[in-house]
């Protein structure tokens, strides 16, 4: 039989190939009792969602497990904000080394904030 976190993390790995969520930097992956998922966008935004297994104790099916997943997921596409990330990532020394502008920057993060919204919007 399967563990809960085995489980767990194999509807999220569902979930990733089902809406395209990895574009080579996503992950999912356990610790101590929290199971992190790292979603990512085309142009390569990410966000990391944290799943304490602690929250799942009182699901009582497969069912209710995917739900409860699907709502954290809904609530970090819909909170990702291209500015914000931009501010808390960018520097000239990034942009040097990943021979960007900050004008290309900007617009790969809103292109990936419209990704993450279409994605929810579809959840």
């Amino acid at each position: 039989m399967k563990t809960l976190e085995n489980r767990i993390m194999e509807m999220m790995k569902e979930l990733t190939e089902q809406y395209s969520l990895d574009y080579g930097n996503g992950e999912i992956c356990h610790q101590f009792d929290t199971i992190y998922w790292t979603v990512e966008a085309p142009n390569n935004a990410t966000i990391q969602i944290d799943y304490s297994l602690k929250e799942f104790e009182d699901l009582n099916d497969d069912e209710e497990i995917i739900r409860y997943i699907c709502k954290k997921l809904e609530r970090s596409l819909y909170y990702f904000d291209a500015d914000d990330e931009f501010e808390e990532i960018w520097s000239v020394e990034f942009g040097k080394h990943n021979n960007f502008r900050p004008s290309q920057f900007l617009n790969m993060l809103i292109e990936d904030e419209e990704y993450f919204m279409n994605i929810y919007k579809e959840l």
